[in-house]
């Protein structure tokens, strides 16, 4: 389950985009169905990675032996920033509506594959004809988190 101040940025994201999700599990059987209703419209990975000390020890940027390392990783004011975003979907980096589906579908296969606690981490909500997931990973070893917002499909 997620502490109170993770739980809390969730709802920050829920306020930015004025929407009210609910905890949502995520299995094969959904993504297949998924897929089927719905199309990719856009995903978003969202950076919370900037800044990591560099080891005295070592002279590396995130050693993950170091003390100041695990400290940094652990901040609250890490977790608050996000530094970088990275936008996918049709029309964005040459992508077509196939790669958009295609990406989005890898990526969820990946978090059902890695998300192993299913800890509340993974979130729905709508949209006028919409369906947005929201995965929180922010506070585990990527710094991110993943965003993925998907149409109705017309055909």
């Amino acid at each position: 389950m997620l502490s109170d101040f993770n739980l809390q940025m969730v709802k920050e994201v829920e306020k930015q985009f004025n929407l009210s999700f609910k905890s949502f599990n995520l299995n094969k059987n959904i993504i297949k169905n998924l897929f089927k209703n719905y199309q990719s419209k856009e995903i978003t990975i969202d950076f919370y990675d900037s800044s990591p000390p560099q080891c005295k020890e070592c002279e590396q940027l995130n050693c993950e032996n170091c003390e100041l390392y695990e400290a940094w990783f652990k901040s609250e004011e890490r977790l608050k920033f996000n530094n970088w975003v990275d936008i996918f979907g049709p029309g964005i980096w040459d992508y077509d509506q196939e790669d958009s589906n295609k990406f989005a579908k890898n990526l969820l296969l990946e978090i059902l594959k890695e998300d192993k606690e299913k800890d509340d981490r993974l979130f729905i909500a709508y949209k006028n004809n919409s369906l947005i997931l929201y995965y929180y990973n922010r506070d585990r070893k990527e710094c991110c988190d993943y965003g993925f917002v998907f149409k109705k499909r017309e055909d």
